[in-house]
């Protein structure tokens, strides 16, 4: 069997590209064929994950957004130019609907302090809830 990249027109060893690194390295033939075997199981678990995301949207072809989802989420790879803000979104967005901490229209710049009663009344209430809370919880 032929050496990778040998006589292969667009093929590239290991060596070609620690070369491009530095010239004075030179990686021998089992480690190259360890670091090609690395990037085979590289290469197929992308895949396997790739392919359930499809089949998991409906879909029979894996587009680039299902392997950029798996290197984003498991390898925290980022690929330069494919809409990855579009599934970095996707991946941030809550399950549930978030409201504003200002979302009953008061301004809390604008907010009245209560007296003391009414404060010491409102905290009460808000023990005994909490109390209450833990109560049913026993049952």
């Amino acid at each position: 069997m032929s050496e990778p990249g040998v006589g292969q027109p667009g093929k590239r060893t290991i060596q070609d590209l620690v070369a491009e690194l530095d010239p004075r390295v030179t990686v021998d033939h089992e480690m190259e064929s360890y670091l090609l075997a690395r990037a085979d199981e590289f290469i197929d678990s992308v895949m396997h994950f790739a392919c359930r995301i499809a089949k998991h949207r409906g879909s029979d072809q894996v587009e680039p957004r299902d392997i950029q989802l798996h290197l984003e989420r498991n390898h925290n790879i980022r690929i330069p130019g494919f809409a990855s803000d579009e599934i970095r979104g996707a991946l941030s967005r809550p399950a549930v609907e978030v409201k504003p901490k200002n979302a009953g229209g008061t301004d809390k710049s604008k907010k009245k302090k209560l007296n003391p009663e009414a404060a010491a009344s409102l905290r009460a209430a808000r023990v005994a809830a909490v109390q209450n809370a833990r109560g049913m919880g026993r049952d």
